[in-house]
């Protein structure tokens, strides 16, 4: 009879584990909303039920602020939250998760001052599993690289950053823990025009995104651990006074073959090229310098190891600057 017992009693914990899985948390992993900064949150249900959803918001130590907001989602809906209308005291946040028993829910955050500048990211869902790769830094006199990371564990970790110098730093993070710095801080203030990328070492269970600014023109792209062999830069614009330009950073502590890969409008394959990227470097360009065939509509970048990188597009005038990761664009 125990036997039977305890086998029932497994069956029963198996069955609702299956009809209730367990929270998905989606990260909105930095929150400015000071009176000057302002950010935008949004969640979105992908899938074709209803779901239900909560906002909790924490300070930079992780403990809960602000309250909780409940939301319900019918089918591809979405809920647009203003921080700083929607929570009480939005100033104490450091990040915020919306818990949900769902896996269909995708959305964003947005950073701007209004008549300045504005950037979105998406939030994150996938929690990092290796190093994380800081693969574009610009720390000048003209331009600041700011990184935001979050420890999701309940364990403290001290992270290490390995800039493609050599130098290294290191930034302890507590149990939870949300931290917000720029690359020149970690130097004293002092801008590093000669960093170019970077790798976070002991990064499993950490999330993060990173922002780029000069004057008007602000980017950002999230800080992951995902690399491809294969990668997309879906779409090239060259015309008035837009640019296009990309980042493929090589990880790896050796040396790399990128294989550039156009294609026109219609899909048909242009002449390609080839470029060597060192070991933990990257490759930067504008398409213009590129030297693209002119029919060219879009590109692929094929690498002999794993890379990452995201492709900007800017105007002439250094008003309006946007950056997209190009990996996990699994299909032309």
């Amino acid at each position: 009879m125990k036997k039977r017992t305890v086998l029932c009693l497994f069956f029963i914990v198996l069955l609702t584990a299956l009809c209730h899985p367990a929270i998905a948390d989606v990260y909105f992993p930095h929150i400015a909303s000071n009176g000057i900064w302002k950010t935008e949150i949004c969640v979105i249900n992908a899938g074709t039920a209803t779901i239900s959803g909560t906002f909790k918001a924490y300070n930079n130590s992780g403990t809960p602020v602000s309250g909780n907001i409940a939301v319900t989602l019918t089918a591809n809906a979405r809920r647009q939250i203003n921080v700083g209308d929607d929570f009480t005291d939005p100033a104490t946040i450091g990040y915020i998760i919306f818990d949900t028993d769902s896996d269909n829910v995708v959305g964003y955050t947005k950073f701007y001052i209004d008549g300045q500048f504005r950037v979105a990211v998406p939030a994150i869902s996938d929690i990092t599993t290796g190093d994380m790769h800081i693969s574009h830094i610009a720390s000048s006199y003209t331009w600041w690289t700011g990184v935001s990371i979050v420890n999701t564990t309940s364990a403290a970790k001290t992270l290490t950053i390995e800039f493609d110098d050599g130098t290294t730093k290191t930034v302890p993070l507590a149990a939870k823990e949300h931290k917000a710095f720029t690359i020149k801080s970690l130097f004293a203030d002092t801008p590093q025009p000669g960093l170019n990328s970077a790798v976070i070492k002991n990064a499993v269970g950490v999330i993060g995104l990173e922002l780029f600014c000069s004057g008007n023109q602000l980017s950002g792209i999230l800080l992951k651990n995902d690399t491809a062999v294969n990668m997309y830069y879906p779409h090239i614009a060259t015309t008035g006074t837009w640019w296009t330009g990309i980042v493929a950073y090589n990880p790896s502590a050796t040396s790399c073959t990128l294989t550039i890969k156009p294609y026109s409008t219609d899909g048909t394959a242009l002449a390609t090229s080839t470029v060597s990227v060192g070991g933990q470097k990257k490759h930067i360009a504008s398409v213009a310098e590129m030297g693209l065939p002119a029919a060219s509509d879009w590109f692929a970048i094929e690498s002999t190891s794993a890379i990452t990188g995201f492709e900007l597009f800017g105007t002439g005038d250094g008003k309006l600057l946007a950056g997209y990761t190009g990996v996990s664009i699994s299909n032309t």
